[in-house]
């Protein structure tokens, strides 16, 4: 192996170096020894070599043969991940990015297909699948050799073929994510091509929610980065969370990154609907704060802005609009499910809104349906209802705990809701979310459950569960006790006197039988003493007749 890994540098220019590598490629795939042989000899770096020789020839089937020796090297392969990291490979990767090469306005096929594998060799690195030691290394050498200052300005450039531009994107997300430092380099980014210089994460989710021309592929990446950039970011949410609220005025009638999610949720367009409900779930996610703080978000419902309704009634109006399709009613129910978990000022807030419960126990109990999409929002239903039944204040006395663990028992029968709310748990849909936090989507179709929500439902459903079967058994215990609680304190005291006249009875009972025993002792014990006095008698009589027991 030492010698062939020589030879990649020795023919360089002849005309067996491909053949080489693609033996070389069969030899590494899957196999760790030889694969640990290879890397101990600076694979990486011979290889990387080559890369550097031939970057200018984007024709060369070679340079595609060395990314797949790379990709082979690196798959399920943590030695390997943290020997690339800890060499200066990461620089010889950001070479291939560099301006010169990439605004080239004609982009051909095999070039199309390079920077597809650059960029897929960069997400095995970085992706949140692998661990976090590993990642963190990782994101910090992508930073460092300004591999993620090449990137974004990749999403600048128009002469960017649709596909790249998506998988940019998508690579962007996994190098961000819960990186504080590369999440704040990524929202001050600013584009600095045009007239107007915009920041990129607007321009991006302006894509995302208003482009429809754009490429499915492209707005789903858009989303899954956005994702990536609020993951563990308190201050990108905030900054966020401050645009949705009312403001004292804009001066420039500006629009803001909360304007844009604001559009895209009350959009027609699902995909748009879909993507901004989606990130509306993220952008409060595990944050009472946020929770609690866009509780105060109002929108105008007409052109006027004399009529304003807040974020979650308009909520609640798109789930009971009956031409707001599938995917706007999922996108809306994980919004509200995440906005109500461990936050009960919105659960309370959910409780005033007028039909809200109402109309979840009505999808709840409706009529059985093959349709396994229905299924599955009466599922979401089943567990937005039992958010309000776990995280509930209390305050509204006609929807406490209490209450409405009786309507859905009444309503819908105890286990018939759990049944509902199990449905989620068996579906293909949920299975495919909880496996892992990428998101691929490849057809509007997919856009069903994201992995935050899978997760969130995983973690609360057999509270609910156990919750609700403990409030009805205590609730059917309480039924059974009232009618007879009147009489039980008579009905304690007779059995008391009962039983203790009984004790007593047979107390005096046993006393009697004890006295006739003692009683006849006695009596035996007399006739024994006079018996002994009588013998005592007569042998003194015996003696006195018999003077020879005298000597």
């Amino acid at each position: 192996m030492n010698q062939e890994s020589q030879k990649y540098d020795e023919s360089a220019q002849q005309e067996g170096q491909a053949d080489l590598i693609r033996l070389f490629q069969i030899l590494v795939r899957g196999n760790w020894n030889i694969q640990g042989i290879v890397t101990g000899e600076n694979c990486f770096e011979r290889v990387l070599d080559i890369l550097h020789n031939k970057r200018d020839s984007d024709d060369d089937l070679t340079i595609q043969d060395c990314l797949y020796v790379i990709l082979n090297l690196l798959e399920d392969n943590p030695p390997n991940h943290r020997g690339f990291c800890g060499r200066t490979c990461f620089q010889g990767l950001c070479g291939f990015f560099e301006q010169d090469l990439i605004q080239e306005r004609h982009w051909s096929t095999r070039k199309v297909t390079n920077v597809h594998l650059f960029l897929q060799i960069i997400r095995t690195l970085v992706s949140p699948t692998k661990s976090t030691e590993n990642i963190v290394a990782c994101q910090c050498k992508v930073k460092e050799c300004g591999l993620l200052n090449c990137l974004c300005y990749m999403l600048e450039l128009t002469s960017i073929p649709d596909d790249i531009v998506a998988e940019t994107v998508h690579t962007i997300g996994d190098i961000i994510r819960g990186n504080d430092e590369h999440q704040k380099f990524f929202g001050s980014f600013v584009n600095t091509v045009g007239e107007l210089q915009v920041p990129l994460l607007f321009n991006m989710l302006y894509i995302m929610v208003a482009d429809k021309k754009q490429s499915f592929r492209l707005r789903i990446s858009i989303l899954y980065c956005l994702q990536c950039y609020l993951y563990k970011n308190d201050m990108g949410k905030s900054m966020i969370v401050q645009t949705l609220l009312p403001q004292t005025e804009n001066a420039n009638n500006e629009y803001t990154l909360g304007h844009l999610l604001t559009i895209g949720y009350l959009s027609k367009d699902i995909v748009a609907s879909w993507c901004s409900g989606i990130a509306l779930s993220h952008l409060i996610a595990d944050s009472q704060q946020y929770k609690e703080a866009i509780l105060k978000v109002v929108l105008a419902i007409d052109r006027s802005h004399t009529g304003v309704k807040t974020l979650m009634e308009i909520s609640m109006d798109l789930l009971q609009n009956c031409s707001c399709s599938f995917h706007t009613r999922v996108a809306v129910l994980i919004f509200l499910c995440t906005w109500l978990s461990n936050c009960s000022l919105a659960v309370q807030t959910l409780l005033t809104i007028e039909n809200s419960i109402s109309y979840l126990i009505s999808q709840i109990g409706s009529e059985s349906t093959a349709d396994d999409r229905e299924l599955l929002i009466q599922s979401v239903c089943s567990f937005t209802i039992g958010l309000c039944f776990i995280f509930n204040n209390n305050q509204i006395s006609l929807y406490s705990s209490e209450s409405l663990e009786r309507l859905i028992n009444k309503r819908i029968g105890i286990d018939l809701f759990q049944e509902k709310l199990e449905v989620l748990s068996k579906s293909e849909f949920y299975i495919e979310a909880l496996q892992k936090p990428q998101l691929k989507l490849s057809d509007p179709s997919d856009m069903i459950l994201d992995y935050e929500f899978a997760r969130l439902y995983e973690s609360l459903k057999s509270s609910i569960s156990n919750m609700l079967t403990r409030q009805y058994i205590n609730a059917t215990a309480r039924t059974l006790i009232v009618p007879i609680s009147t009489n039980i304190y008579e009905q304690k005291i007779s059995t008391m006197m009962t039983h203790y006249n009984n004790l007593i009875r047979q107390r005096v009972e046993e006393t009697n039988i004890d006295n006739e025993k003692e009683k006849q002792w006695i009596q035996e014990h007399d006739m024994d003493k006079k018996k002994a006095l009588a013998l005592e008698q007569q042998i003194q009589k015996i003696k006195d007749e018999n003077p020879i027991f005298n000597k």
